[in-house]
This record gives C-alpha cells, sequence and structure tokens, in this order.
C-alpha cells in the first residue's frame, strides 16, 4: 500500500513498534502494519475512547495519492462534519436571546471553516504534486 510505503519512506525513525505490529499516528490517522502483512487505518481525530475506521474517500485517497493527501483529506472530512454541526446549532440558536452563545458558535465556526480552508489547500498541493503514473 502506498500510505505504508510513504510513511516507512519519510517517517521510518518515527514507527511505533509491538510485538504483533508496527504502526505510526500523524494528522489524526494512525496506520498500522500487522505481522501478517496485514495494514489497518484508523481515524483518531474522535471524541470517543476509541478509533474510527476511515471514510472510502480517505483510504481510496492513501492508497493513490499516498499518505500525506490521506492524512488532508482525512481531517478536511472531520473538520468539514464538525462545521456543518457548528452551522446546525447556530440555525437552532437565531431565534434565541443567547447572544453569548451565539458569539461563542460563531468563533467556533470562523475557526473551522480556517482548519477546512488549511486542510484543502494541502490535500489538493499534495494532489496536484502527485506523479498521474503512480495512481493505480
Amino acid at each position: 500500500m502506498k500510505a505504508w510505503d510513504d510513511v516507512v519512506c519519510m517517517h521510518e525513525r518515527f514507527i511505533c513498534n509491538t510485538i504483533n505490529s508496527q504502526f505510526f499516528i500523524e494528522n489524526g490517522c494512525k496506520i498500522e502494519k500487522f505481522n501478517n502483512g496485514m495494514i489497518v487505518i484508523k481515524n483518531t481525530m474522535t471524541n470517543h475512547d476509541h478509533y474510527e475506521d476511515i471514510h472510502p474517500d480517505v483510504l481510496n485517497s492513501m492508497e493513490t495519492l499516498g499518505w500525506q493527501a490521506g492524512t488532508y483529506m482525512n481531517a478536511l472530512k472531520v473538520y468539514q462534519r464538525r462545521l456543518d454541526k457548528v452551522e446546525y446549532l447556530m440555525s437552532l440558536c437565531l431565534l434565541d436571546d443567547h447572544v453569548e452563545r451565539k458569539e461563542q458558535l460563531n468563533e467556533q465556526r470562523k475557526r473551522l471553516v480556517e482548519k477546512v480552508r488549511e486542510n484543502y489547500e494541502k490535500y489538493t498541493e499534495c494532489n496536484m504534486f502527485a506523479d498521474p503514473n503512480d495512481r493505480g
């Protein structure tokens, strides 16, 4: 898998070893290669006690464009989901008199819009410089 090959090439000295596997965590993604050759990638940007499976689009991006592009796409999707939630909460507050809550949500929205923009630019940059012959 291109993502694992990228990690080994770029971050070999930072790969953690366990009895059963090797793993690396960066930009909200964990990639783990087990001794039997199986590779598992998880989303670590969760609000839970466990990691979640990554979105199929992110997996496809990691397989074709590599590790960095995939981590940026994962972050982009996570921040976009959070932005959608904040915008929904803002719509519920339109008729409220809670000025502080509206301001708080607006600040959250501004930060999330910036995160979405940053990760979109990074993903686009990775995609732009990817070798078109290396896309499976």
